[in-house]
């Protein structure tokens, strides 16, 4: 199997876990809490993209390529409900409702549904937010500054180590919203961008707009793919040499319709996520994969006892080496 058809085959892969559900050494010592103010102001953030009615326009970029997409979010009496559309590229709409995730992919009339475990997307923050960030980031404030016409207050979350990233994060004073975020790599170089471009926050939304825009799709297939708790640590699985800060919030089993049974271990610093997908062998190249990355997300595989683990997270290339090279197996633990 030449490499370019291991990249390809490894890529499908995560974006098939991956976008489905849109899916350190550190230099302090003890444990450091955030200070009130800036926990407050991350505690107003995570709670508005979860609180609030939205809808807007976003734009994702990362060097020259940039995505747009419309999001969405109404919360009414039977919770939350969510919308997010990709605007350039594919056609796709993501269809949320609580925990259950649909992906409409209109070239193939299909309907993914899955549960979705975690989520940290855009405008939202880690679910695994804790005031211990501040072991691992020094936070600080940023200039204010204009975001889709709205006035906003910046914070900073400098990585205190080289094995995670720096983040830049502006939301609305009158709402808590996250509006922007820029990501800086470990040279202090920026990564990627993600910043709304329109936006309307609060007042009623109509539940039509969380529909499916595409035609005639109760013809198309569904596939449900289910995802249970798992104690893969009790099944011999362990992480000789963690990144400091980075600890399991899940261990999970996905099954995949006409794909093998893929477990998964999350791990978390309260901010960022590394993501363990581990799957039998099978027909896998006899080596490694080399590190791949788009923008932030860096992305390594490699053979573990009889099964293929690959490792991927928003964290710079040593912390994805580290984790990938510290994975093993124990049958008999």
């Amino acid at each position: 199997m030449n490499s370019m058809s291991v990249c390809r085959g490894t890529w499908i892969f995560i974006y098939s876990l991956l976008l489905s559900v849109l899916t350190l050494t550190a230099a302090a010592g003890e444990s450091q809490p955030a200070n009130n103010n800036d926990w407050v102001r991350l505690q107003r953030m995570q709670q508005a993209s979860e609180r609030l009615n939205y809808s807007g326009v976003f734009i994702y970029q990362m060097n020259a390529m940039s995505r747009s997409s419309r999001i969405t979010h109404l919360v009414d009496a039977s919770g939350t409900h969510e919308k997010l559309e990709m605007l350039d590229g594919k056609p796709r709409e993501y269809i949320r409702h609580n925990e259950e995730v649909s992906s409409y992919r209109p070239e193939q009339k299909m309907i993914v549904v899955e549960k979705q475990v975690g989520s940290s997307r855009f405008p939202g923050l880690s679910n695994a937010l804790s005031p211990e960030i501040a072991s691992y980031y020094s936070l600080k404030n940023l200039p204010a500054e204009r975001v889709a016409g709205l006035e906003c207050e910046g914070l900073a979350l400098e990585a205190r180590d080289r094995l995670r990233y720096s983040y830049h994060l502006w939301s609305d004073k009158s709402s808590g919203l996250l509006l922007k975020t820029e990501i800086f790599d470990e040279h202090g170089l920026p990564v990627e961008q993600i910043a709304f471009s329109e936006i309307r926050i609060g007042g009623p939304i109509d539940k039509k707009e969380i529909r499916s825009d595409f035609d005639h799709t109760e013809q198309w297939k569904i596939v449900q793919r289910n995802i249970m708790p798992a104690n893969l640590t009790g099944a011999g699985w362990q992480i000789n040499s963690p990144v400091a800060g980075f600890h399991p919030v899940h261990e999970l089993q996905r099954s995949m319709s006409e794909q093998a049974e893929t477990s998964q271990i999350v791990l978390s610093d309260g901010l960022s996520a590394i993501s363990i997908f581990i799957r039998p062998y099978q027909d896998q190249p006899s080596n490694n994969v080399d590190m791949m990355h788009h923008g932030a997300i860096h992305v390594l595989s490699r053979r573990v006892a009889d099964y293929w683990i690959t490792v991927v997270g928003e964290v710079p290339a040593a912390a994805i080496r580290q984790i990938a090279d510290s994975v093993e197996y124990n049958a008999g633990k």
